[in-house]
C-alpha cells in the first residue's frame, strides 16, 4: 500500500470504484450549506491559558532525525516522553512558572499532552521545575510534559547557535502555529513576539526544546526572524509581521541546499513568506492577500470574544496540484493558490478565494486526512492527496469539512460536555487537528477567566465505504491499515463497479508482495484508446484508459455494461500493474 490517505483513490484505480458518497446532512435551505448538527465533545485536558495550535505528535519517519539519530533523541520519542506518538502538542500563552529569556516579550509555551486516560488539569505553575535543572518538567503523573517557553533553557544558542544572528531568542514566545516535519525534520512553530506589526519568528526545535543543533544556516540556527534571517537583501518583506502560521512545503528546489526543508509562514498583515531553512526566508505573497490580524496579544489570545481572531490555519495539498489553503477570519473565506517553483523558488499561481455561508470566523484549518506515508510531506499540516479538510469556526462554534474545491459536505456545532467542577458553557473554540488515523478531531478551546481546554470528538462527514473500511482494518497505526485495506476484498455494498478487474488491490499489484508488480496473466491490464483521424484520444464515455475483466454481474448484482475492450477502441496496449513501491519518496 502506498499511503493511506489516498486509499479510496488507489482502489478507485485498482478495482473501479463507484464514487463515494458523504454522510447525508440534512441541507439548510439558506445558502445551501448543511445545518450544524450539535455534537458534545469530551473535554481532555484544563488549565491552558490561550490554548490555540493543536497537533497529535504522530510517527516520525524512518530515515529522518526523529526516528534514526538515537544520540538526537535521547528517548524522546518513547511510550510516556515528550514526543510519544500518541500525545498532543498544545500551544499556550503561558510559560506556567518558567522564567522569561526576554522580559518584555510575552510569554508562551507548548505543552505535551497525553490525553488517553482521564481528564489531565494543567498546574498553573508547574513548570517553575525549570528553575533548579528540569528543562521539560512534567506534572499529572508525566501526563503533561513542558516541550519548550519563552525561557533561557530554550534560547536559540542553547544548542551551540551562538553565531546566529538570533542567537539569544527563544525557541517560541506567544506561540500560534505547529507544523511538524515527520518525514525528515523537526517540529516548527509560529510566534508573535512583537505584535502583529513586530517582527515575527518562525523556529525550528530540537526534542530538547531548544532551537535546531547543527543548524544549515549559520546565520538563522534555529530561529527565523523579521529582515535579520531573509535570503538575500532582495527579500523586502521577510518575517516583519506577527507569524501566525506555518506549514511544511517539501524539500526546497534549490539544488544548493541538498533537500532541505521548506516551510511557509502567514504573516499577521496578511503576507505570506516562504522559510528555507538553509538559505532564509524569501518573500511569497504580498500584504493583503488574506485579512491582516491588527492588535494581536497575550489578552486577545486568551479572549472568549466569538468577534476576536488572533489566528489563521495553513495547510498544503502536495498531488496532484500543489496548493495552499489559509483561512481568513476576518474575511470569512478561505484563500487558495497553486505552487510553481522556478528551480529555486516558490511561486503562487491561481490566487483565488473559497467562499460559503458557512464559514463564520474559520481561525484554523486541518486536513480531514493528513499525510502519513510520503516521507517527503508528512505533515500535521499537509493534505493526503485531494482530501478534504476542515474549517474550525470560532464565531459560532462549530466544525465544518469542505472540498478542496468549497464545496461543503458537512457541518458540526460543537458543545462542551459538562464538568463538575467548572463552567465550560462559555468556551470559544481556537484551534482544531485531527488524529493520525483520522478518526479523532482534536480542538482547543477559551473560555473566561483565562481558562483554556483541549476536546476531543469523532470525526465526521466520510462517505460510508471510507469509514467502513477503516472501522474494519486491522491494527492502529495508518500503515497497518492501509495494508489491511489494499489486500480486502472489495463488495458491491462497499462501491466496488460496476465494472473491475479485482476485488482487491493487492489482487493485481503484488509481486513481489502487496504494493508490487503484476507478474502473470491476470494481475495483467489492457490500456485502451482510440485513434481518430490520426489523432490519439481516450475511449469517449469509458471510465479511464483501461478495461476492466469483471462486472458485478458476476456477484449476482444487475449490470448492463459489457467487460474486456470497449468496441470503440481500436488502440490496445498488455500491460503490467505498476508498483507502487517507492512513489511516496
Amino acid at each position: 500500500m502506498r499511503r493511506l490517505p489516498i486509499v479510496v483513490l488507489l482502489l478507485a484505480a485498482c478495482v473501479g470504484l463507484a464514487t463515494l458518497g458523504a454522510v447525508d446532512d440534512q441541507v439548510s435551505s439558506a445558502g445551501g450549506a448543511p445545518d450544524a448538527i450539535q455534537v458534545t465533545a469530551d473535554v481532555v485536558a484544563t488549565g491552558i491559558p490561550g490554548a490555540g495550535a493543536i497537533t497529535q505528535i504522530g510517527t516520525f519517519h524512518t530515515g529522518g532525525p526523529l526516528h534514526d539519530n538515537a544520540v538526537l533523541i535521547a528517548g524522546s520519542t518513547d511510550p510516556g516522553h515528550v514526543l510519544d506518538r500518541t500525545r498532543l502538542f498544545v500551544a499556550s500563552t503561558s510559560n506556567f512558572g518558567a522564567t522569561r529569556a526576554i522580559a518584555d516579550e510575552p510569554e508562551g509555551s507548548i505543552l505535551s499532552i497525553d490525553a488517553s486516560g482521564s481528564r489531565v488539569d494543567v498546574p498553573p505553575a508547574f513548570a517553575c521545575a525549570i528553575c533548579v535543572g528540569q528543562p521539560q518538567p512534567s506534572a499529572a503523573g508525566g501526563a503533561v510534559i513542558l516541550y519548550t517557553a519563552q525561557s533561557p533553557a530554550f534560547i536559540n544558542s542553547a544548542n551551540g547557535n551562538t553565531a546566529a544572528v538570533t542567537n539569544s531568542l527563544p525557541a517560541v514566545s506567544l506561540p500560534l502555529g505547529i507544523s511538524l516535519n515527520s518525514g525528515f525534520g523537526r517540529p516548527w512553530f509560529a510566534n508573535v513576539p512583537s505584535g502583529s506589526a513586530g517582527d515575527g519568528t518562525i523556529t525550528v526545535i530540537d526534542p530538547n526544546g531548544a532551537p535546531l543543533r547543527g543548524a544549515p544556516s549559520p546565520v538563522a540556527g534555529g530561529v527565523f526572524a523579521g529582515n535579520l534571517t531573509n535570503r538575500t537583501p532582495a527579500t523586502l518583506h521577510g518575517l516583519s509581521a506577527g507569524a501566525l502560521a506555518t506549514a511544511l512545503l517539501t524539500k526546497s528546489p534549490d539544488p544548493a541546499t541538498n533537500g532541505r526543508a521548506v516551510f511557509l509562514a502567514a504573516l499577521a498583515d496578511g503576507s505570506v513568506a516562504q522559510v528555507h531553512v538553509q538559505l532564509g526566508v524569501d518573500d511569497l505573497l504580498p500584504p493583503g492577500s488574506f485579512s491582516a490580524l491588527p492588535d494581536i496579544s497575550t489578552e486577545r489570545a486568551e479572549s472568549d470574544s466569538a468577534a476576536i481572531a488572533t489566528r489563521v490555519g495553513m495547510l498544503f495539498n502536495w498531488v496532484p496540484t500543489r496548493t495552499v489553503f489559509i483561512s481568513d477570519p476576518l474575511a470569512d473565506r478561505i484563500l487558495a493558490f497553486d505552487l510553481v517553483d522556478d528551480g529555486h523558488v516558490f511561486k503562487p499561481a491561481n490566487v483565488r478565494y473559497l467562499n460559503s455561508p458557512a464559514l463564520n470566523r474559520p481561525v484554523d484549518l486541518a486536513p480531514a486526512a493528513r499525510e502519513v506515508s510520503a516521507r517527503n510531506f508528512a505533515s500535521n499540516t499537509t493534505l493526503g492527496g485531494g482530501s478534504d479538510f476542515y474549517v474550525l469556526n470560532r464565531g459560532n462554534n462549530t466544525v465544518v469539512r469542505m472540498t478542496q474545491a468549497g464545496d461543503v459536505v458537512a457541518v458540526r456545532g460543537v458543545v462542551a460536555a459538562a464538568q463538575s467542577d467548572r463552567d465550560v458553557s462559555g468556551i470559544r473554540l481556537n484551534g482544531i487537528a485531527v488524529s493520525e488515523d483520522a478518526k479523532t478531531l482534536w480542538m482547543t478551546a477559551t473560555a473566561p477567566g483565562r481558562q483554556g481546554f483541549v476536546l476531543r470528538m469523532a470525526a465526521f462527514g466520510s462517505g460510508t465505504v471510507t469509514t467502513d473500511l477503516l472501522n474494519q482494518a486491522r491494527g492502529n497505526l495508518p500503515p497497518n491499515q492501509g495494508a489491511d485495506i489494499f489486500s480486502h476484498d472489495m463488495t458491491t455494498s462497499q462501491a466496488l463497479g460496476p465494472l473491475f478487474n479485482d476485488q482487491s488491490c493487492s489482487g493485481c499489484h503484488n509481486t513481489p508482495a502487496a504494493g508490487g508488480m503484476g507478474a502473470d496473466a491476470q494481475s495483467f491490464v489492457t490500456r485502451v484508446a482510440r485513434s481518430k483521424h490520426g489523432e490519439f484520444e481516450l475511449v469517449p464515455g469509458h471510465a479511464g484508459p483501461i478495461a476492466r475483466q469483471h462486472s458485478i454481474a458476476e456477484l449476482g448484482t444487475s449490470c448492463g455494461l459489457p467487460t474486456g475492450v470497449p468496441p470503440q477502441a481500436n488502440l490496445t496496449s498488455l500491460r503490467s500493474a505498476t508498483f507502487f513501491y517507492g512513489l511516496n519518496r
